[in-house]
């Protein structure tokens, strides 16, 4: 499985690209499903590089 990168600095954007491709493998009956990818949030509200989905 090959995903072209428009940004490679974006790990955000990567692993949303990977997660949905990997979805649409996992579920392919299920069009609508969306990735939501976001940074973990830590307690004094700053956000750090670790992601969740």
């Amino acid at each position: 499985m090959f995903i072209e990168l428009d940004c490679p600095a974006s790990v955000r954007k990567q692993l949303g690209k990977l997660f949905a491709e990997a979805l649409k493998q996992t579920v392919p009956t299920e069009p609508d499903i969306v990735p939501l990818i976001d940074a973990c949030i830590a307690k004094d509200g700053v956000k750090h590089a670790d992601y969740q989905w």
